[in-house]
């Protein structure tokens, strides 16, 4: 903090002038947004013009300069809004603590300013933001802000869900966004899906918002699944909201988006994966693909996915309707079989294994066995894992002493190491 801006957050005027008297050509980003913050008044001994005088004219907009835009937007001080765009001709991101945007009172004084110290200069995580999520109280402030090239972000539209403004919101949804910023956040439609908005839901579809909204870069290098990943179908199915799941099938919701590339899975999948046989009925009738591989990491198609969570009418069902288990497809046969047993449901790995007749002999499915066993990785599951089977203990292994026949290599090269689908047993 300079000493200009901390004369400024005391509102001591005989100190900002000895500062600048000293120092005609002071300048700082962070003085100039605490006097938006603390010295409003255009009658102050040192008005923002002369502070914006001495700005180096080549630099790009810095995220305190930006913020200092956001703020007087928030604090309806339409002039010095006028002042700073016009004098930050490039617009970039501002930096805030997330846990000012959500709930009420939204960005209130106090949430901004605690013990006289804006929230910069306080210890919270900063993030890379929009500063138009500050000018949603005000059409006119967006508005101006909009026009000179500010780009509303996923949590400027996460905020105006929040408030739900239908002006605001569909003066958003008209402008060019920041779709993927910040990238761990979800997308106004997923988010509003997931949590059961539906008046919200139906504004957005009803405004041209994307049925088909990817949520792919949502922590995409995290270690753990991350549910915001989802896409509006599959966060509906996740909560087996029929009203919804109609809704954006009706609207042009592809049944067949990929699953998300960490452990995630397909509209389809999860009807598998949580027992919802009518859901799946239904993405079925739209077309949806029974077989579709399973996310890249830690995936399961969806008859391996119903096999590990014991669903034996959605296996039966999946079987009935074309679940392969020959050929190329073989592999998740045979993953399925084996997830049911790490988790103890003998009778539905007894059930898979009625299918053996479909496999081109016995041998080779025990090859296969070895094969699978052979490349699994340490089991993990959404049960507790005090009652997770030991992979070694008990389990119908007919492998042992087999050799692995030559033409099951391609099988080794293409098996990826199975990890458990992070989804909670519903």
């Amino acid at each position: 903090m300079s000493i200009l801006e901390a004369a400024i957050i005391t509102g001591l005027e005989h100190t900002v002038e000895n500062t600048f008297a000293q120092n005609p050509g002071a300048y700082d980003p962070g003085a100039l947004s605490a006097k938006v913050i603390f010295s409003p008044s255009s009658s102050d001994s040192i008005p923002n013009r002369q502070l914006l005088s001495n700005r180096p004219q080549s630099e790009e907009t810095s995220p305190l300069e930006a913020l200092a835009i956001g703020l007087a937007a928030w604090s309806g001080q339409t002039e010095v809004l006028k002042l700073l765009l016009a004098a930050f001709d490039q617009p970039g991101p501002t930096k805030a603590p997330m846990k000012l945007l959500w709930g009420p009172p939204f960005f209130s004084m106090a949430r901004v300013v605690d013990d006289w110290l804006p929230f910069q200069h306080r210890s919270w995580e900063l993030q890379s933001i929009s500063p138009t999520v500050f000018a949603l109280k005000s059409g006119g402030a967006l508005s101006l802000m909009l026009k000179h090239g500010y780009k509303p972000d996923r949590v400027t539209m996460r905020a105006a869900i929040a408030d739900f403004d239908r002006d605001i919101l569909k003066t958003l949804l008209k402008s060019l966004r920041l779709s993927n910023f910040p990238d761990y956040i979800q997308g106004p439609l997923s988010y509003a899906v997931r949590y059961k908005k539906y008046d919200v839901v139906r504004f957005l579809l009803e405004n041209g918002e994307d049925v088909n909204e990817d949520n792919h870069h949502v922590n995409d290098e995290g270690d753990e699944f991350d549910e915001s990943a989802r896409n509006p179908l599959q966060s509906a199915v996740e909560n087996h909201d029929l009203y919804l799941i109609d809704l954006l099938l009706k609207s042009g919701a592809d049944v067949n988006a990929p699953a998300p590339r960490r452990s995630g899975a397909t509209a389809s999948q999860i009807a598998a994966i949580t027992g919802r046989l009518g859901i799946l009925r239904t993405l079925i009738d739209h077309g949806a693909d029974i077989n579709a591989p399973g996310a890249e990491f830690g995936g399961r198609t969806a008859l391996e996915g119903a096999a590990e969570h014991g669903r034996i009418d959605m296996i039966q069902y999946l079987l009935a309707i074309g679940a392969r288990t020959t050929d190329r497809d073989r592999l998740q046969y045979l993953r399925a079989i084996r997830y049911a047993q790490m988790e103890a449901h003998e009778v539905t790995a007894n059930l898979l294994r009625e299918e053996t007749h479909e496999v081109s002999s016995s041998l080779t499915l025990l090859g296969d066995n070895m094969a699978l066993k052979h490349n699994e990785v340490e089991h993990t599951s959404t049960k507790d894992s005090s009652d997770q089977l030991d992979p070694d203990e008990d389990v119908h292994d007919l492998t042992e002493e087999m050799e692995l026949p030559g033409d099951l290599q391609d099988l080794e090269i293409r098996t990826n190491d199975p990890m458990v689908f992070m989804i909670e047993e519903m």
